[in-house]
């Protein structure tokens, strides 16, 4: 599961990995990386802030999962259609072959979001594997589908809180790598601009931190 929340009362992101990076299950990669340039005293308030946001939207994703009925439409993919899980406060758009941005609005927080899938010495894009869409009221879906695994794919975005939701469902039956890689791309919609944005990993949080140098 990966979900990003905005801390409050500042231009800063968090993106963070649910789940365990030591045991090679899950890989985050992002293609810039920086030095944080911050005082300690703002960090220990922003990251108090992280915590509960994340806290907030994932409680919202696990109450839509068990509140959710059989309501749904389903399809073949469509690799060029346009794909999109939104609320008032951010938003994630895309195509159904799983490409993505995502926004927590006015920020711009990444782009080319997708999936790879590491088996049997292969590495298998998910958009060549894009099987069936899946769109219910609260989320949508993408199921991938190999010749001994199915991967889906589920974008969430809460009605009124900032942030968003990606939850990774796998059945297997070899051992199997999901990558997800994305391009940070931290800024305010146009035409309003930052100054210097950064990415940090945030060890303890178990997080990409993103924001703007003062």
């Amino acid at each position: 599961m990966l979900e990003f929340a905005t801390t409050f009362n500042s231009t800063a992101v968090v993106c963070a990995p649910r789940g365990s990076l030591e045991d090679g299950s899950i890989m985050i990669r992002s293609s810039q990386n920086t030095s944080m340039r911050r005082l300690h005293c703002f960090r220990l308030i922003r990251i108090s802030s992280v915590f509960v946001g994340i806290a907030l939207v994932l409680s919202l994703a696990r109450a839509a999962a068990e509140q959710s009925t059989s309501l749904k439409l389903s399809r073949p993919v469509r690799s060029w259609e346009f794909l999109a899980a939104v609320g008032t406060r951010a938003g994630i758009f895309g195509n159904e072959a799983g490409n993505f941005e995502a926004w927590v609005y006015p920020l711009k927080i990444l782009r080319d979001f997708d999936l790879r899938f590491h088996t049997d010495g292969r590495i298998l894009p998910a958009e060549s594997l894009a099987r069936t869409v899946t769109v219910r009221p609260e989320s949508c879906s993408i199921l991938y589908a190999g010749d001994t695994f199915q991967v889906r794919e589920t974008l969430f975005v809460p009605v009124h809180e900032f942030g968003a939701v990606i939850i990774i469902e796998v059945e297997t039956a070899q051992a199997l790598e999901v990558e997800a890689s994305f391009h940070r791309d931290f800024q305010l919609e146009w035409p309003a601009a930052l100054g210097g944005t950064y990415l940090n990993w945030e060890p303890e949080l178990r997080a990409f931190y993103l924001g703007e140098e003062q």
